[in-house]
């Protein structure tokens, strides 16, 4: 009985620092947004390394805190934080979909993360552009759009509810695209 107590407050720790994290990065001025020294210590060499450490949690809590504290990495440092970013897509968010062993729930989430982001047409085209075309980059976009395409399909015996997210998520792409062109 201890021992889950202290695993709990370790949990409940672990998610209100990301969360507090979050706050720090989702309300930063212009000012911070710019400083090298931030972006590079800070941001570059122990946020993004604790992210992805955490990214591949199995704590549902600490998961769904990491994702929202990448989406506002990718909204607010996009351009200095390039190469962390495809990081994440490629090793946690994509793989998470393609892994028999994820849970649905970690599915789920990252479908409806994938969503929001597909949902500002300038996103797709930046993961298009700034991945798909990088020869010296990992493909992003053609690869969420497959793992998107065998989930609607339900390919590996998906759930019908991951079906239907993953199929409103290509919608959502296409309407982006639609929109961007």
């Amino acid at each position: 009985k201890a021992r889950e107590s202290v695993v709990e407050k370790v949990l409940q720790n672990k998610v209100l620092t990301l969360e507090l994290l979050y706050g720090v990065v989702e309300n930063a001025g212009p000012r911070l947004k710019t400083d090298a020294l931030f972006v590079d210590n800070a941001i570059k060499k122990n946020l993004c390394a604790s992210l992805i450490h955490n990214g591949v949690s199995t704590q549902v809590r600490v998961f769904k805190s990491s994702l929202s504290l990448f989406l506002s990495l990718m909204n607010n440092f996009r351009g200095p934080l390039r190469a962390e970013i495809g990081v994440f897509f490629s090793n946690i968010l994509l793989r998470v979909l393609e892994t028999p062993n994820s849970n649905t729930e970690q599915k789920k989430l990252v479908l409806a993360l994938l969503c929001h982001i597909c949902r500002k047409p300038q996103s797709l085209v930046d993961l298009y552009i700034n991945y798909d075309c990088d020869l010296n980059s990992t493909d992003v976009f053609s690869r969420m759009v497959n793992d998107l395409s065998k989930i609607a399909q339900g390919s590996n015996g998906q759930k019908e509810d991951l079906r239907t997210m993953a199929l409103r998520c290509i919608v959502v792409i296409l309407q982006s695209l639609v929109q961007w062109t």
